[in-house]
Parts: C-alpha cells; sequence; structure tokens
C-alpha cells in the first residue's frame, strides 16, 4: 500500500472518514482543542500510550506529557495560531508509567467551523534506530568501497608492469596491442583512484593547512600529462594574494585539479590557438580561483550534467566521468561553492574557498 502521511489530510473536515485513513499510517496522531482536551486519536497514539481510545478522549494532553504546563500550552497554542504549525521533542508518558521520548509536529486545523491543534507523534526511539543502521550501512559501503579501489589497483599495477616488460621483446603487431592493454589498464587504474579519493573526501577529518595557492597550482598544472593539452596551450596567470589562505590542502587540490584539467582538455580548438587563464585572490573570508578557457564551451543541454557521477561531457573524453563530481563532493565538504558560466567563446569556472 502506498505511505499516507498525515500532513495530506489536516484540511479534511470529516474526523471520522479521517480517523480511518490515519489509523493506517505508524505516527500517532491527536486531536486536542485549545484547551488541552484530546478530542479524537489515531490506532497508533492508542498503541503508543498503553490506553484506549475512549480513556484518550476523557483525558488532557497534560496528562501524556509531563513536561508540559497549562500556561506553556497556552503559550504555543498562541504562538500557533499566529505560525500555524511547530515541532519540538517531549517525554510521552504511557499507562505503564513509561516516558516515551517523541518527536511532535503540531499544525493548526479547521475542522466544522471550530479550530484544533493536530499533534503528529513520532517515536525517536525508531528515528535513532534508523540513524544507527544509515550509518552502519555507510560505514560498510565506505570500508569496501576503501578496499575494492585499494585491492583492485595493486593487480592493475602489476599487470602494466608486465606490459611494460613484455614491450621490450616483441614484434611491432605485438607492440600495438600491448599499448591498447596498456591504455585499457591506465584508465581503470585511474577510476580506482578517483573512487579511492571519494572514499577519502568522506571519512577524512577537515585539516587546517597554511596554503600556498601559487604553488599549488603551479603543482597540478605541472602534473598534467602533455598529451592532455598542456604542450600546445598556453597559460597565463594573475595572483593577487593580500592574506594568507587557510583550509584543507588535500580537499583544495581535489576541488581546483578537475576544473583546471578540464579548462586544458577543452581549451583546444580548431580555429584558435588553445588559452587557459588562471586567477586567484584571497581576501578576509578565503580564496577564488578563477579558470578560463577558449574552448568551444558547454553545450545547454548537458550544463546541468556536468557535476553529476560518471558523467562524460565529450566523445573525446577519456577519463572516468568522475572529476567535477569529486570536485563538487570535496567543495560541499569545504563548504565551498563551484558555478559556471559558458559560451562559444569559452568556458569560466569560479571556484570560492572559505577559510577553513
Amino acid at each position: 500500500m502506498e505511505s499516507i502521511h498525515a500532513k495530506d489530510y489536516l484540511i479534511l473536515e470529516d474526523r471520522d472518514t479521517l480517523i480511518e485513513i490515519l489509523d493506517q499510517i505508524e505516527e500517532g496522531v491527536f486531536w486536542i482543542d485549545f484547551s488541552g482536551k484530546i478530542i479524537k486519536v489515531n490506532r497508533a497514539a492508542v498503541l503508543k500510550t498503553g490506553y484506549s481510545r475512549s480513556e484518550l478522549c476523557t483525558m488532557q494532553i497534560f496528562q501524556l506529557v509531563s513536561d508540559l504546563t497549562v500556561s506553556s500550552w497556552y503559550v504555543h497554542v498562541n504562538q500557533l495560531q499566529k505560525r500555524k504549525k511547530a515541532n519540538f521533542k517531549h517525554m510521552l508518558t504511557t499507562r505503564s508509567g513509561k516516558s516515551l521520548p517523541v518527536s511532535v509536529k503540531t499544525h493548526v486545523i479547521e475542522n466544522g467551523g471550530a479550530s484544533l491543534v493536530c499533534a503528529v507523534v513520532r517515536d525517536n526511539r525508531k528515528l535513532k534506530e534508523e540513524r544507527l543502521n544509515f550509518q552502519r550501512v555507510f560505514y560498510e559501503y565506505d570500508k569496501l568501497i576503501y578496499r575494492l579501489s585499494h585491492d583492485l589497483r595493486s593487480p592493475i599495477s602489476t599487470i602494466l608492469g608486465l606490459v611494460n616488460l613484455t614491450k621490450k621483446d616483441c614484434t611491432s603487431d605485438q607492440t600495438e596491442y600491448l599499448q591498447l592493454m596498456e591504455d585499457t589498464l591506465r584508465k581503470q587504474n585511474q577510476l580506482m583512484m578517483d573512487v579511492h579519493h571519494l572514499s577519502t573526501i568522506h571519512t577524512s577529518p577537515i585539516q587546517n593547512d597554511d596554503i600556498n595557492l601559487s604553488d599549488l597550482i603551479n603543482d597540478i598544472v605541472g602534473n598534467i600529462p602533455a598529451e592532455k593539452g598542456t604542450m600546445n596551450t598556453r597559460c597565463s596567470y594573475r595572483f593577487k594574494l593580500t592574506r594568507p589562505f587557510y583550509s584543507d590542502y588535500y580537499l583544495v587540490t581535489k576541488v581546483l585539479s578537475p576544473i583546471i584539467l578540464n579548462a586544458f582538455q577543452y581549451s583546444r580548438t580548431t580555429d584558435r590557438k588553445a588559452k587557459v587563464r588562471i586567477a586567484v585572490t584571497t581576501n578576509a573570508k578565503g580564496a577564488q580561483i578563477v579558470v578560463k578557457d577558449n574552448g568551444s564551451g558547454i553545450d545547454a543541454i548537458i550544463r546541468d550534467k556536468v557535476f553529476e557521477m560518471f558523467f562524460r561531457g565529450s566523445s573525446h573524453s577519456n577519463g572516468s566521468g568522475l572529476g567535477l563530481y569529486i570536485a563538487k563532493v570535496a567543495a560541499e565538504k569545504l563548504q565551498a561553492t563551484i558555478r559556471f558560466k559558458t559560451s562559444k567563446e569559452g568556458t569560466t569556472f569560479v571556484a570560492s574557498l572559505p577559510h577553513s
């Protein structure tokens, strides 16, 4: 059966029909008049409190919520009439005397011309259990990803070494096939490295490093392979470093590397010489890095997808499709932003990084 949410039915005026519907949900629902008297409840409210429906409908809400007084209830009702809804946590006392931690959402509803408070009550113990289960699944998933990315890289590196040894003593035809094998293995190795980076980003605590952005960016550019475009691309820099920049060196590298690599890869066009411009500014808030290329731009139909996992914006792309996704994840961890603008004259990426 499709899940039913209490909030979807708050405007119904037939309370009996509403009770039948809300008996199917797990949250306890209480209808309470402005004086605090309980008018109606659903089945889950009965199960949570241990009282029968008839018993609950003779009680006031103060008898169930020990930390709620008459005066605080009236204050809440007055505020609720202005805001129409509110969320808070309380201890619900059951018939057996047990205190049950609950989350409560209250709404003002109209019923046949009269105003009532509708309180939707959820057991916090279940929320805690769900949260612990989620944390366990996330932990196991992250460990699995880490082990896979680490363990698969080892045999790939071994096979790459054997391929290179074999290439020293083989025919020209065999060299061609071995080169294809090497290219494929290097792509798989890059994929495993990118997956490993994702795992590290999620699990590592943020560091507070004193980062020399000039050295960092020069290192990133210097490590880009010549076949990616650095050999025939003119790169210019502008640094305005008026303040020291403090952040996580590893995460900042993961933000900037894919952006700069893409600028070099996609700045090449048939009608003009490839150019990349990098401008870096620091101030009291942090750092801003602007990376601009003079390529043909990003097609309008794929602009919303450039940060998606495994997305490749061009048929000429030979990467893992994780570069800009990794940049986005690292930026989110740093509470940084990445934005871009693009046209047929080129693409500009702007990374705004706060201090740690």
